[in-house]
């Protein structure tokens, strides 16, 4: 996995997989092909075993400030909201931070400067970087303060009914008796993780944003701290992280409250945790990241083809955290935790009104020949695809092989299951930076 023709491919495959949703944001057929030549580049890197004789010269890190500056532009320009005429002071800030950051990025291109100034700012560029990216983003809420989407209503109101002692899955949705004006949301469709990371910031802050932000900036700096065991180069470290936080589609996430963010970096965490032998933190990290979203489990279970993850310290505290989250909530209501979380996520009529606009592959079939699957068939070929993939890849002890693995799950789960929304591409997709955070050449005792 560290060749130099694997890690071309799999920088490859993460571009292709970060513009899947770029074009449109519903399905479409270019989204269609990126994905295709995403999962085609994954199998090549997964299954080729020998060398076809190909010799690269490619230099990583000018490749990485090259995607690191194209991203910070397409993030200026795709950023999602804008308004003709009138600016707010939190825009004014936004947009000026936005204009800084292409140029300051362009300074990795400089080695040494013997002018003073300019030695002091390329000496702190990545640290004037960061201030740079935490001042987009805490403007970006306050240019849109309540995004109109039913995720911030979620997130906002939910949490807080655990101080008032009530179940936040007992909605209009799940039990007859309650409306939906009565708690400001329809259903908590999201896992018990959720509620108890997003309260502290819903009771303090009134805006649950606020931990996407945090979340952002702990999955950078795990990016950068895995990636230094890998690379020889702090600055490469520094690029791949920043990469992160510059993700096109990073800032119209953080506005609408896509859970995904904070997903990324308790996945991040948790592998960080397992680099530095804290397996007891790394299990539990692990299952707070299944306990956001649990359809997510079915790629993470490729952690256990790195034989090194088949650690019962992590199998136990994972378990051991997984049903500490998860019991309390269903031994409340069964019912309603079962249908928030699983059953109204794969089921209902505003949900496979949705479905039909996703990038999957029973949307593909209904638009070339106008059928659509029924909804069984959705899980039962995300597991069919799981139990394949299961069966043919072996297992690695080789970090980055592993996430690129579980990467390649991702998206063909995604792609063959109920909906393909673009924030669960761009999980998948960080997985694939996390890989390339991984697959530096530096010699490690423990992998």
């Amino acid at each position: 996995m560290t060749s130099r023709l694997n890690l071309t491919f799999l920088i490859a495959a993460f571009l292709f997989s970060t513009f899947i949703y770029s074009v449109n944001l519903w399905f479409s057929t270019s989204g269609f092909y990126l994905l295709l030549a995403t999962v085609f580049l994954l199998l090549v890197i997964v299954f080729m075993k020998k060398s076809i004789g190909i010799t690269l010269t490619a230099d990583f890190k000018s490749i990485l400030i090259i995607i690191l500056f194209m991203f910070s532009i397409f993030a200026f320009t795709l950023n999602v909201e804008d308004v003709n005429g009138f600016l707010s002071l939190a825009m004014w800030v936004n947009r000026f931070a936005m204009f800084l950051a292409p140029i300051l990025i362009l300074l990795y291109f400089i080695k040494k400067s013997d002018k003073t100034i300019l030695y002091k700012i390329l000496k702190n560029k990545f640290l004037l970087i960061l201030l740079i990216s935490f001042i987009i983003q805490l403007s970006l809420i306050r240019i849109v303060k309540v995004p109109n989407i039913d995720v911030y209503q979620v997130l906002r109101y939910g949490p807080l009914r655990l101080v008032s002692l009530q179940n936040p899955y007992e909605t209009a949705a799940t039990n007859s008796q309650f409306e939906v004006k009565n708690f400001g949301y329809s259903h908590f469709a999201y896992g018990p993780a959720t509620i108890l990371l997003f309260l502290p910031f819903d009771l303090i802050f009134h805006e649950p944003r606020y931990l996407l932000i945090v979340a952002n900036f702990l999955a950078a700096i795990s990016l950068y701290k895995i990636s230094m065991r890998f690379w020889s180069d702090q600055e490469i470290s520094q690029i791949i992280s920043l990469i992160y936080l510059f993700n096109p589609r990073q800032f119209s996430f953080l506005t609408f409250s896509a859970t995904d963010v904070l997903i990324t970096s308790l996945f991040f965490l948790g592998i960080l945790f397992f680099l530095n032998r804290r397996y007891v933190l790394s299990g539990i990290f692990l299952a707070l990241t299944v306990s956001v979203k649990i359809f997510y489990a079915l790629p993470l279970l490729f952690l256990l083809k790195n034989e090194n993850f088949a650690n019962k310290k992590i199998v136990l505290a994972g378990i051991l955290a997984f049903f500490a989250l998860h019991l309390p909530f269903a031994l409340l209501d069964w019912k309603a935790f079962y249908k928030s979380i699983v059953t109204i996520n794969i089921g209902g009529a505003s949900f496979a009104q949705i479905q039909r606009f996703s990038l999957t592959f029973s949307t593909f079939i209904d638009r070339q020949f106008h059928y659509y699957p029924p909804q069984f068939v959705f899980p039962l070929l995300a597991v069919i695809s799981v139990i394949v993939f299961w069966l043919l890849i072996p297992s690695t002890v080789n970090l980055a092989k592993m996430l690129t693995i579980i990467g390649l799950v991702f998206i063909t789960t995604i792609f063959l299951g109920p909906i393909g929304n673009s924030n669960y591409y761009f999980t998948a997709s960080q997985i694939l930076l996390l890989a390339i955070a991984a697959s530096g050449s530096k010699k490690l005792i423990h992998v």
